[in-house]
C-alpha cells in the first residue's frame, strides 16, 4: 500500500497518555481508522489495516471503547441468514 505522511506537531509531554500507554502516533493512527469506519467510508477489515492492528486486536479496541464492530441490522442479519441456508 502506498503511504502519505502527515506532519504534526504537538507538545513532548503529549506523546504518550492514556490508561494503555499507546504512544500518541499510533493513538493518532487508530483512532483515525475509527473515524473513517465510523463515517462509513471503510470497512472495520480495512479500518484495522489503516490502525496497523490485526482483525481481532481492532475489534477488541473498538469492543472496549463501546464502538459496534458491525453496523447491521438485526433485519440483516436474518436475510443473511437466510441467504445461507
Amino acid at each position: 500500500m502506498e503511504t502519505v505522511e502527515i506532519p504534526v506537531k504537538v507538545s513532548a509531554g503529549f506523546t504518550k497518555f492514556g490508561p494503555d500507554d499507546m504512544p500518541l502516533e499510533q493513538r493518532m493512527r487508530v483512532w483515525a481508522a475509527i473515524s473513517l469506519y465510523l463515517e462509513r467510508k471503510v470497512s472495520v477489515g480495512k479500518a484495522a489495516e489503516l490502525a496497523e492492528m490485526n482483525y481481532g486486536e481492532f475489534q477488541d479496541y473498538l469492543g472496549g471503547h463501546q464502538i459496534p464492530v458491525s453496523f447491521l441490522t438485526l433485519e440483516e442479519v436474518f436475510k443473511d441468514v437466510e441467504k445461507i441456508k
